[in-house]
């Protein structure tokens, strides 16, 4: 979905313009981002302290979005990697402002043009929100689906249970019932029984002599 988001302020090898400015060590990085899903390069987050709640791979791919989406040629995000390899040496921003920009000025870039690139990235950074927007309307949609079905089958057991606990209790109706005509059955037939036998005796102590 979000596509991969050029280092905006991601120090990276210095860009070669017609200035002398001292190549800067390696900075210390707060974090380091993910392969970006479409610049396919690992590349340094330059994220503050004050920014360390950004997510890494969300950030590396709007960077790469824009990176792909800037076209060629010296623009904004090249000043600023300008910007970012003079800080180690010029720590004062407007001094490293005017280097940088001198530097573009050589180029015939003018504060115009790099205004206007700027400009460029935050439109591309609207278009991916408009289309992460747009993915997340459609995956609340399928979301809402899911809900209406579960709340179905949410009834089917409510209704299944009812049926389950209705048939326990006719079941268990019927077995008092069945045990209780067990017993009277037994009673009865033992009543009756010890009533023959009662009389097979007396039929052998009277009449069998």
């Amino acid at each position: 979905m979000l596509g991969g988001l050029k280092k905006m302020f991601v120090k990276e090898s210095p860009i070669e313009v017609p200035v002398e400015v001292p190549e800067a060590q390696e900075e210390t990085v707060a974090t380091r981002v993910a392969t970006s899903s479409r610049g396919g390069s690992k590349r340094g987050s330059r994220i503050s302290e004050s920014d360390s709640s950004v997510d890494e791979s969300i950030l590396a791919n709007l960077n790469a979005a824009i990176e792909e989406g800037k076209g060629s040629g010296y623009g904004y995000f090249e000043f600023k990697e300008t910007l970012a390899n003079m800080e180690k040496n010029i720590s004062d921003e407007s001094t490293r402002f005017k280097a940088a920009g001198s530097a573009a000025k050589a180029m015939k870039i003018t504060p115009s043009k790099l205004i206007a690139s700027a400009q460029e990235a935050l439109k591309i950074l609207d278009e991916e929100e408009a289309q992460l927007k747009s993915e997340l309307s459609e995956a609340s949609d399928l979301d809402e689906d899911k809900q209406t079905q579960l709340d179905e089958i949410k009834k089917q057991i409510s209704s299944l249970e009812g049926k389950r606990d209705k048939l326990a209790s006719e079941i268990e109706v019927s077995r008092v019932k069945l045990d209780g005509a067990k017993k009277k059955f037994a009673t009865a037939k033992n009543s009756l029984a010890s009533a023959i036998q009662k009389d097979i005796e007396s039929i052998e102590t009277y009449l069998s002599k």
